[in-house]
């Protein structure tokens, strides 16, 4: 019996002892000034909470020394500390937008009766947000108090701990709130919602059951003013964040990412990353690989993605083994807008002009009623019996069934074939319309009993023109005269998230639907090299189009103990590219080259299927180390189908004129197919259609390494099998099959100098894959120039060896300097080349191996806060790159561009590249404005035959920008853009002569929002 009682003895002190002896920790955490949520934090190894969405863990601990870790996704941050009897500790820290910024973690112990102070501020205002100036707040507990200015705003500085606090006004319901807890140093904000006193009747003052629906508390870094209690944020970027993009002033990510260090784009739509394009970069969108719609690329186009949806966009340069083994220049991961921190809403409407054309008469062609909305409405559509009539526009023979059987078509039969093709060929002049544009966004969160419940929608129309009407060619072996180009683009976005968010992870996902159409018309005026006057047309409508849903979810779980963590993900995508109907011809001398004459009809789809899992788990040991072993899997599946069409005509049996005078709508005219003076011809080619699939098996173990406070070493390996199989459907033979796998290591060392400088180390091998054309065995065209494309199937992939070392200096509060070298060595780099051809098919394109290329390069970035008070604040931000390569050519890309090509620059890299960022906020009125300056250095634009030409560069030039914003009653903000104020042109040049230049004009847009 007595060891019955002393077991329960025992029993019931192990249950009360923590309490008896424990003291309250108080940990705090923000991203820059606002609370940041979902830190997990973590003592002796127990979760103890997650920051909540006051950035606040509160939690009873024993006495004696502790070891506390702040764990996010990206580390873990550690504090040591001894927590005292009848003592209390706050734990501060302070995370930056820049994840490569450590942390500033400050860490207090007060006694009970401490008089240490911090700050209770806000505002008090009318249910419907207007400012009450002259109301009285009293911390009641302290006979303490003070009164609103005249925008509503408060400050009393109070001794640390729990609080009382009214706010009361003369005509008004007071409001109260009995338990405002303040912390040594920093602030908690109080803003009171006033309602008007009945007109009969003693006052009423409100109850606590009605205090949660007047009164909104936050903590917050009083720091940077009071001009942002109302700003949260829940992750830390890396690159650029929503706020930042919207400085920017940019409309899809493509401009976004030329801002950035070692960035640039090329056509307005490619990514370059240090040099190196779209084959040595992977893309990732919210965690999943994406389709193309490029038939000649695997890279993502990314002016199809509006920056309106987008979160946050990341740039990794060094590879990791979590990253694809194609990583070498960099890793671009796009993660679109998520669960709003409360109700949200916006709506706005833009109007648009450009300085060269807007009102001006620019050049179309006969449309459909609903090309406004980006789709055609039938007009293009190609007569379905005709593709299976000719076999898909292959064959077309115009002669007596009675002699030879099925390989003939009566004429009367292709007479109706060709009567289907209306005789859409001339342009007609049109006005050219302002830009126009909408958007709107709607999303809330809802607090469950175990976590919170969100939602997210947004949508945009945008419909702009773009013109170049004083084009000029003037290349001694080509053409001299110049061109009208005007393109027609409608733009159409729908997004939206659902998610779970709960203590120990989330669920979310994410659909997303873009269109982008392009109806453009090209007129070329000039004179060839045997003097022929060559007039030519082109008319070509684009939809492109893409579907994403994405599946994530994230769950912190316990494994042996210890914290662990395992996050999956699963998505499809969908991309189309739909081109009906492209025509395009030309004259000599004014008289049809009826050779020339062609409508095209292609349809490119690809769908991508991905599925992935990480599995994490974290340990310490030692005195001061953690380590986190990661382990994850990845099946990537696209498949790509390409359908192809082409027809043209020929001169039938009786005779005519091809005199253009009156137009090729009158010349090919329905009356003279039927008169039989012209035929309808197939001309479709059996590679131009075909299908495609490529695989990716990866799976990677990766080890993170927190050696004490100074270190962090990561090292991990990939292991990574790649199939790729391209089919010809109708060319027999043509089957192509690519397999190739390896195992890519990567290190990653970060030593912590002293506090405010870091050097960052790393080294990895990776792999750049030969892309599906450049493999094949047959011939393909170009869709844009129609000029032939010659794969090579003896292509193999490139290796890749990386080194990169980088240097950061934090100083001041929002202060940074970095400098980082890299320098990539590349065996067997694959680049587009001279065909060994001649006639026509010397002016196309083919791909080969190089035998090796190295890249060297600095980069320079910096930000820098010159002003900052409390009306008003400046900033400049800036980056410089210097890029240097050689390429060592193979012996036949030498004999073809010539001997003094050996050594060229890699193709698209530019030497020098650079940005300049200058703001100004004021912040009384809600203003502010920005000066944003970008600038690319010249880079080759495509390789040449022969040493006496060289190849064509596109000429480097600068692109200034202006935003301005202005927000009226915290709802309405006008904005005001002028993009490319000084309107330098574009050029490109071979040798000393200068072949091709045009302006863009200088685009003016001005929007008004309204914001819930």
């Amino acid at each position: 019996m007595v060891k019955k009682w002393y077991a329960i003895l025992i029993l019931i002190g192990s249950i009360i002892s923590p309490w008896a002896f424990s003291e309250k920790a108080f940990v705090l955490v923000f991203l820059e000034d606002a609370p940041l949520r979902f830190i997990k934090v973590a003592v002796d190894g127990k979760i103890i909470g997650v920051t909540n969405a006051k950035g606040l863990v509160e939690a009873d601990l024993e006495t004696g020394p502790h070891k506390l870790y702040l764990i996010s996704d990206d580390n873990a941050v550690p504090v040591r500390f001894n927590l005292p009897e009848n003592g209390q500790i706050e734990i501060s820290a302070v995370y930056n937008r820049d994840s490569e910024i450590e942390p500033v973690v400050k860490s207090q112990i007060f006694s009970n009766v401490s008089d240490d102070a911090g700050y209770i501020v806000g505002r008090v205002m009318s249910p419907s947000g207007i400012a009450i100036e002259g109301a009285t707040v009293e911390v009641t507990d302290l006979s303490l108090s003070t009164q609103t200015d005249e925008e509503g705003i408060y400050s009393l500085e109070v001794p640390r701990g729990l609080h009382s606090v009214q706010a009361s006004q003369s005509g008004f319901q007071p409001s109260a709130s009995t338990a405002i807890r303040v912390f040594a140093d920093l602030g908690a904000n109080a803003t009171f919602k006033l309602f008007k006193q009945p007109a009969s009747g003693p006052p009423v003052s409100l109850s606590a059951a009605a205090i949660e629906e007047v009164v909104t508390l936050g903590v917050f870094n009083p720091t940077d003013g009071s001009e942002n209690l109302e700003r949260y944020a829940s992750s830390i970027v890396s690159a650029v964040d929503a706020d930042e993009i919207a400085r920017f002033g940019d409309s899809d990510i493509g401009a976004v990412l030329g801002r950035i260090v070692g960035l640039t784009v090329i056509d307005d739509k490619y990514a370059n990353v240090r040099g190196l394009d779209g084959r040595y970069i992977s893309t990732e969108f919210n965690g999943i690989l994406m389709p193309s719609t490029d038939p000649l690329r695997r890279d993502i186009q990314l002016d199809l993605f509006p920056s309106n949806i987008v979160e946050t966009i990341e740039v990794q340069k060094s590879f990791t083994a979590d990253q694809l083994a194609s990583t070498t220049g960099g890793s671009i991961s796009v993660i679109t807008k998520s669960m709003p921190d409360e109700r949200s809403g916006s709506f706005a409407v833009s109007i648009g002009a450009n300085s060269d054309f807007t009102g001006d008469t620019v050049q179309g062609y006969r449309d459909s009623a609903t090309e406004e909305w980006g789709f055609d409405g039938g007009l293009r559509d190609v007569h379905s019996g005709v593709l299976e009539a000719t076999n898909g526009a292959r064959s077309l023979t115009i002669c007596d069934p009675d002699l030879l059987g099925d390989l003939c078509t009566r004429q009367e039969v292709a007479l109706a074939y060709a009567l289907t093709f209306k005789p859409d060929y001339d342009s007609r002049p049109i006005t050219a319309d302002p830009d126009v544009g909408f958007d709107g966004s709607f999303g809330d969160r809802y607090e469950l009993d175990q976590g919170d419940l969100g939602y997210y929608i947004a949508g945009s129309y945008g419909r702009s023109t773009g013109y170049r009407g004083d084009a000029t060619l003037s290349n001694p072996n080509g053409l001299d005269g110049g061109y009208t180009r005007t393109k027609d683009n409608v733009a159409v976005s729908g997004y939206g998230y659902v998610g779970y968010e709960h203590d120990s992870g989330e669920v979310s996902a994410k659909t997303t639907l873009l269109r982008s159409t392009d109806d453009v018309t090209r007129q070329t005026s000039a004179t060839d090299v045997e003097e022929n006057v060559l007039d030519a047309t082109i008319l070509e409508y684009v939809e492109r189009q893409m579907f994403s849903q994405s599946f994530n979810a994230v769950q912190d779980i316990q494994t042996m103990g210890l914290d662990s963590q395992i996050e999956w993900r699963a998505g499809y995508s969908e991309t189309d590219r739909l081109e009906p109907d492209r025509r395009q011809y030309y004259g000599l001398d004014g008289f049809l080259a009826t050779s020339s004459v062609e409508r095209r009809w292609s349809d490119l789809n690809e769908v991508s299927k991905d599925l992935g899992v990480d599995y994490s788990i974290s340990f310490d040991w030692g005195q001061a180390n953690y380590s986190t072993v990661e382990f994850g899997a990845l099946i990537s599946d696209k498949e790509r189908t390409v359908d192809l069409y082409r027809f043209g005509v020929r001169l039938g049996d009786k005779s005519i004129s091809l005199d253009m005078a009156n137009g090729v709508d009158e010349l090919l005219s329905i009356e003279n197919f039927a008169g039989d003076r012209f035929r309808l011809r197939a001309a479709t080619a059996n590679t131009d259609s075909y299908e495609s699939q490529e695989e990716i098996n990866a799976y990677f173990v990766n080890l993170t390494n927190e050696l004490g406070e100074n270190w962090t070493a990561e090292i991990g390996a990939r292991v990574e099998d790649f199939s790729q199989l391209i089919v010809y459907p109708n060319s027999e033979g043509s089957e192509n099959i690519l397999e190739a796998d390896g195992v890519y290591p990567a290190l990653n060392v970060s030593w912590r100098v002293i506090e405010n400088i870091q050097l960052r180390l790393g080294y990895s091998q990776t792999v750049s894959y030969p892309g599906l054309i450049e493999r094949s065995a047959s011939q393909s065209y170009d869709p844009t120039t129609d000029d032939p494309i010659f794969g090579s199937p003896n292509l193999s992939v490139s290796d890749v060896d990386n080194l990169d070392l980088r240097l950061e200096y934090y100083f001041g509060a929002e202060n940074r300097l970095s400098i980082a070298l890299f320098n990539k060595e590349i065996d067997n780099p694959i680049e587009r080349a001279i065909p060994d051809a001649s006639g026509s098919a010397a002016s196309g394109i083919t791909f080969r191996n190089q035998d090796s290329a190295e890249l060297n390069g600095i980069e320079i970035d910096f930000k820098t806060l010159l002003v900052d008070t409390d009306e008003r604040s400046v900033f400049l931000n800036g980056n410089i790159s210097f890029i240097d390569s050689e390429v060592a050519l193979g012996a036949k890309s030498l004999q073809l561009e010539g001997t003094g090509s050996d050594g060229r620059k890699l193709q698209g890299q530019s030497e020098y590249l650079a940005n300049l960022q200058l703001g100004y906020d004021h912040f009384p009125s809600s203003q502010k404005a920005t000066l944003l300056v970008n600038y690319f250095d010249d880079r080759i634009y495509r390789v040449a035959r022969g040493a006496a030409l060289g190849p064509i560069i596109e000429k480097g030039r600068a692109i200034v920008d202006f935003n301005y914003e202005k927000t009226f009653s915290d709802n309405w903000t006008v904005k005001l853009k002028v993009k490319n104020l000084t309107n330098e042109a574009v050029a490109y040049s071979q040798n000393v002569n200068e072949v091709e230049i045009y302006e863009t004009g200088t685009s003016v847009n001005l929007s008004i929002s309204y914001s819930l």
